[in-house]
């Protein structure tokens, strides 16, 4: 299976590639002009539903005025965008109001060829005799190369670094480079590049989500600044996570920077707006076994006859389409249970308990003042992203239906003043952990009215 693997990924995936790169061809004369004064070029991933929408950077443009506006171009990544779709998607870019800097006008098919052929290269690569603790692992290092795992990521990560060196070939430029920074292997190829073609140029890693603890790609490693793989600084979304960041590579700058994505948490609640005191919400997570098991164990939960007081309502990520969930957990859902299609903002706001996974939804919750459920699951590792500081007795952790009946329970039987207390404190969780979208905050991301990092 490993040898034949090779053969079906790699010409799929330059074939996908080569289409891609055709499809960007074929709408650049909806290109817009670049203006010859430094940019500010903006990392962002777009996927099925958010082409136009956007969802990492809410609020950045509104704070700016029309000329500032003019040198701040998105530099997008399509996700899981099915092939039928890319042509489209390209045009709905390009006409966009916003300022798209299409990798693919700058690309060419040598590059696509270059980084397909990173597989290969792997091949190249010895590796020496090597003990860790006693433990011989040169065998499984060599067996984690031979894998496809994350060949995808790879490609895009040395096309990312091949971008870099195109724009500076046609001196482009920057004025500021912002990656999105989850510190993945597509984040390293476009600071490598960046840092080695535009050394001069500053550069923000823009966390803009909720750090899980076990998620230990976004944690930077001494090795990783070291090797100059790493932005000039780290944005992070509240203070409480900046000596987070810095755990294991304290020499790295931290800095606190505008939650683009949690904006709602600055809405005015109003109590009327809730639907009834039993509503709650299942925030499913990017994760499709992880929201299989919450499901699995929110049903069998509903199933027991303690239920039936509450309406549960599903909120699916927007990488998981609703159909898919529906296909493997059966089409017999309890009446009580449906999905709801609104924003996670209005979602939120007419909660009572909120239920989920690995998601910044369990701090977001928590700042709202709403109670909070988490569901691990028995296998792999804890994603938690609930910070250690925030007292445990505002949440749960559940791993089966007992386990969550009995926190359900707790909140709306014996624990009728845990809303209070949950309310009392969420000013703190959000001044904490979440920065405002001001004029101000957004001015000093772009390092607009002083000298950049």
């Amino acid at each position: 299976k490993n040898l034949i693997k090779p053969l079906i990924r790699i010409p799929l995936e330059l074939f996908r590639r080569i289409y891609q790169f055709r499809c960007a061809q074929k709408t650049i004369n909806l290109k817009k002009p670049i203006p010859t004064i430094p940019l500010t070029i903006v990392d962002i991933y777009k996927f099925p539903g958010y082409i136009e929408k956007d969802r990492y950077y809410n609020g950045l443009l509104k704070n700016l005025n029309p000329i500032e506006r003019k040198t701040v171009f998105f530099v997008p990544t399509l996700v899981m965008i099915p092939m039928r779709e890319i042509l489209s998607a390209y045009e709905e870019l390009r006409k966009d109001d916003r300022n798209y800097l299409i990798k693919e006008d700058y690309l060419k098919i040598s590059d696509l060829v270059y980084a397909v052929g990173h597989y290969f290269r792997l091949m190249k690569i010895k590796i020496m005799p090597t003990k860790v603790l006693g433990v011989e692992i040169s065998s499984l290092i060599k067996e984690e190369l031979r894998t496809m795992r994350g060949f995808s990521a790879s490609v895009e990560s040395l096309l990312n670094y091949r971008f870099s060196r195109r724009l500076k070939e046609q001196k482009t430029k920057l004025y500021l480079i912002i990656d999105y920074f989850e510190n993945q292997v597509i984040d390293k190829g476009w600071n490598a590049g960046f840092n080695l073609h535009y050394p001069k140029i500053s550069s923000l890693g823009y966390m803009g989500y909720v750090p899980p603890f076990n998620y230990l790609c976004c944690f930077p490693s001494k090795i990783e600044f070291d090797c100059n793989l790493l932005p000039s600084v780290i944005g992070v979304i509240g203070s409480g996570f900046k000596e987070t960041v810095k755990k294991y590579a304290t020499d790295i700058n931290v800095i606190e920077t505008p939650a683009f994505r949690f904006q709602h948490l600055w809405k005015q609640q109003e109590e009327n707006e809730k639907e009834n005191d039993n509503s709650i919400l299942i925030a499913l997570t990017a994760n499709l076994e992880e929201s299989l098991n919450i499901l699995n164990i929110v049903i069998e939960y509903i199933n027991s006859s303690k239920s039936n007081n509450y309406n549960f309502y599903i909120k699916v990520h927007p990488i998981i389409k609703i159909n898919t969930l529906k296909k493997v957990i059966g089409k017999n859902l309890p009446d009580n249970l449906q999905f709801q299609n609104d924003d996670i903002s209005d979602s939120l706001i007419k909660s009572d308990i909120v239920i989920t996974g690995m998601s910044s939804v369990a701090l977001e919750s928590l700042a709202l003042g709403l109670n909070v459920i988490i569901i691990e699951s028995y296998s792999g590792l804890s994603y938690n992203s609930i910070p250690k500081e925030i007292p445990k007795d505002l949440w749960y952790l559940c791993h089966n239906f007992q386990e969550l009946h009995d926190a359900i329970h707790c909140f709306h039987k014996e624990g009728k003043n845990m809303p209070n207390d949950n309310e009392n404190i969420s000013p703190e969780i959000k001044a904490k952990y979440f920065i405002p979208v001001t004029n101000e905050s957004a001015r000093k991301f772009l390092m607009l009215d002083s000298p950049v990092y």
